[in-house]
């Protein structure tokens, strides 16, 4: 009986030890490294030559980066047309059509110059791989300042919410940074913007709001977003400064009214507020020494500060500046004269 126990807690032991290994991940490892090096390790996957005119663009658009223009797609034809396509497509074959999740560039100028593609054709992937491996290779293969504000917030946003509760977000941050060179910090903001107003956000996009002051901005509520891009709107306002976000998001607990966004943009001059009227203690002792045997009363030093406003306003009628001195000099020649 005791060995028949013995066997039946080893076989258990093993089968857990076997369910173990199925489900542990590497510790080194990150979900976003493994599709990292599963894609720089392309010589597993069979490639194969394909017509371009036969490649679907991806058709999610949010998160489809714009093909290059210019010099940029100049300088990739000329090399294709001098050394071919180096780098293969990256292919999901989904229901029949091949839609590309990496090299839509390649494939775009393969189409013109009517060469065949390189492409590495996947059949096993889901959803939420497929758009993994988009993103990740846009961030590969773009410089950062090459994607507007609003795309790259966009990639990021998708690229960490995609991974599900199990894996911590810290972990992702560090191999973005080590992957991109984005900081953590950096991530945060963008992920942050993803919240902007869409008036607001083009505005980003088109270099009229700093990315600092952007993120600033986003921390507002939905509705004073509003209230600023209808304002921005409205008034004309090309540029949107740090010191302007800095200015309107102090304002934390109440509404962006009209008056307020009106001064913030130096369209009105704020109104100055009314000096308050406050209180001096004196001791009577220190002022009855200069009273020369005079009671000394309220409407005493009142007639002292009158008399002394009186005489400023003298100077100031004939455009001088006032000095107790030069007054004080004033009545000793006047006293000189009268002897």
């Amino acid at each position: 009986m005791a060995r028949s126990r013995l066997r039946n807690l080893t076989a258990r032991a093993q089968e857990s030890a076997i369910a173990d290994d199925k489900y542990k991940i590497n510790e080194e490892d990150t979900p976003l490294i493994d599709v990292v090096n599963e894609l720089k390790n392309t010589a597993s996957f069979e490639i194969t030559m394909e017509n371009a005119e036969n490649l679907f663009p991806y058709p999610d658009k949010g998160i489809r980066l714009q093909l290059h223009t210019g010099y940029k797609r100049d300088t990739l034809k000329e090399s294709m047309q001098q050394d071919g396509i180096i780098e293969p497509c990256i292919i999901w074959l989904r229901e029949g059509k091949k839609i590309i999740l990496a090299g839509h560039n390649r494939a775009d100028i393969a189409k013109e110059l009517d060469i065949k593609v390189p492409c590495i054709i996947r059949t096993d992937l889901d959803t939420r791989m497929a758009e993994r491996i988009v993103i990740i290779t846009n961030l590969q293969n773009r410089q950062i300042n090459e994607m507007k504000p609003s795309e790259l917030s966009r990639m990021l946003t998708r690229l960490i919410e995609g991974y599900d509760d199990s894996v911590y977000k810290s972990e992702i941050y560090k191999d973005i940074d080590d992957e991109f060179s984005l900081s953590r910090t950096k991530v945060l903001w963008y992920l942050k913007i993803n919240s902007l107003n869409t008036y607001l956000l083009e505005m980003l996009d088109h270099n009229d709001i700093p990315l600092t002051a952007a993120y600033k901005l986003a921390c507002a509520t939905s509705y004073n977003q509003n209230q600023l891009a209808d304002f921005i709107k409205r008034n004309e306002i090309k540029k949107i400064s740090i010191d302007n976000a800095e200015k309107l998001v102090v304002r934390k607990a109440t509404d962006w009214d009209e008056e307020f966004m009106m001064v913030i943009f130096g369209l009105m001059k704020k109104d100055k507020k009314p000096r308050k009227t406050t209180t001096v203690s004196v001791r009577l002792k220190d002022i009855e020494r200069f009273a020369n045997g005079e009671q000394v009363t309220a409407s005493s030093i009142v007639k002292v500060y009158k008399l002394k406003n009186d005489i400023r306003g003298k100077f100031e009628e004939k455009g001088l500046e006032y000095n107790d001195e030069t007054v004080l000099k004033a009545v000793e020649e006047y006293l000189s004269n009268t002897k």
